[in-house]
């Protein structure tokens, strides 16, 4: 099956600052892909382009076969849900999700039918009346998404829609949002600068930096196995040692840690082991080996994350390991005692050193060794 929508090559600049630096994506028919990444990095810039709003500069965008550089942004059967909602004021909400509709010349009562059952579908039944300034936030971007699919587009594409609501709406919307696409078997690009928002709902994830793909993959895959220190840096928290190889271990202050991955490779080359706290254990002592790394550090703060307590463990005057716990049982532990932690060598991930970890988070390990 060929994909739904294919960008080839893509580019567009504003000025002097390339907003988007030549990137190449197929969303297959029926996918929830998100584009994933900082402020500025060129999600949205890409969805405009899909969109219509903004022209490339370079590139092609094909969509079912045909190049959408042809097509007026209102002839190319896709849906925008905007971070803004974007509906109109002086309209009820029956109005805004049928405007696209009368544009098109769709007669009242088919009309009146469709609103009907796009409001059952984002479970807003009995609010056709309602004006926009009645409605919550999280009632407005329901009203929104509806009115993005009252034209029953193939391609739906939204813009940070979830970004202005709060913790639980955002947490509850993006399961209705999720529901509704699976329920139509509608193609999505969902574009968030949320992590968590992104490995919740996608089956695919594209992670951009500075206009360009860093990574696309499940969200597993991106969790689990980064392809570089930016996207293990900036999805989720994570652990980094780096140092050069010795003798198929990684050397790191005067510890010799181990992965399966370090075997073979060549003397003297600086690595980053990278772990999640998750994949960190605190233990009562004694010594390595056997496929286990430990550490000896200085308990810091514990942070209660609700299911988890996570502590930071200082293992030198300026580097630190975080380690997530259980949360239910955990002693308190007194600052300042010594700890051991322990991590297995088939954990985490091993990537080539780069000048600095782009917003780097977890353990402040990152200088090399010595």
């Amino acid at each position: 099956m060929s994909p739904l929508l294919e960008i080839q090559g893509l580019f567009k600049r504003f000025g002097e600052v390339v907003a988007v630096g030549g990137i190449d994506l197929a969303v297959e028919e029926g996918e929830f892909l998100s584009l994933l990444g900082p402020s500025g990095c060129g999600k949205t810039t890409v969805l405009r382009c899909i969109a219509g709003f903004e022209a490339p500069d370079e590139g092609r965008l094909v969509m079912a076969g045909r190049d959408l550089a042809r097509l007026p942004p209102e002839r190319r059967d896709v849906g925008m849900v905007f971070q803004s909602y974007a509906l109109f004021p002086n309209m009820t909400v029956a109005g805004n999700i049928a405007f696209p509709l009368m544009l098109r010349g769709v007669e009242r009562e088919v009309r009146r039918r469709r609103v009907e059952e796009l409001l059952a579908l984002v479970r807003l039944p009995g609010y056709g009346q309602r004006r926009i300034h009645e409605l919550s936030g999280g009632q407005k971007q329901r009203v929104a998404l509806a009115r993005a699919l009252a034209k029953e587009p193939r391609l739906l594409l939204l813009d940070e829609p979830l970004s202005a609501l709060d913790a639980k709406i955002r947490e509850e919307l993006r399961v209705e949002i999720r529901r509704i696409q699976k329920e139509l078997g509608l193609t999505a690009v969902y574009v968030t600068h949320d992590q968590e928002e992104a490995l919740a709902i996608s089956d695919r994830v594209v992670v951009m930096n500075e206009g360009r793909i860093e990574q696309v993959g499940t969200p597993t895959e991106i969790y689990r196995r980064p392809k570089s220190l930016f996207v293990a840096a900036f999805v989720g928290t994570m652990n980094f040692f780096r140092g050069p190889v010795r003798g198929g271990a990684l050397l790191w202050r005067d510890q010799r840690l181990q992965h399966r991955d370090l075997a073979g490779l060549p003397d003297g080359r600086e690595m980053v082991l990278c772990l999640r706290p998750e994949e960190m254990r605190l233990v009562a002592g004694g010594g390595g080996g056997n496929g286990v790394n430990r550490l000896s550090g200085r308990a810091g703060p514990t942070t209660f994350l609700g299911a988890i307590a996570r502590l930071r463990v200082f293992v030198g005057e300026e580097e630190w390991v975080d380690v997530d716990l259980p949360a239910a049982g955990v002693p308190p532990l007194e600052m300042g005692r010594t700890v051991v932690i322990e991590f297995s060598a088939e954990a985490g991930v091993v990537l080539p050193a780069e000048a600095e970890v782009p917003g780097g988070r977890g353990a402040a390990a990152l200088a090399p060794a010595g």
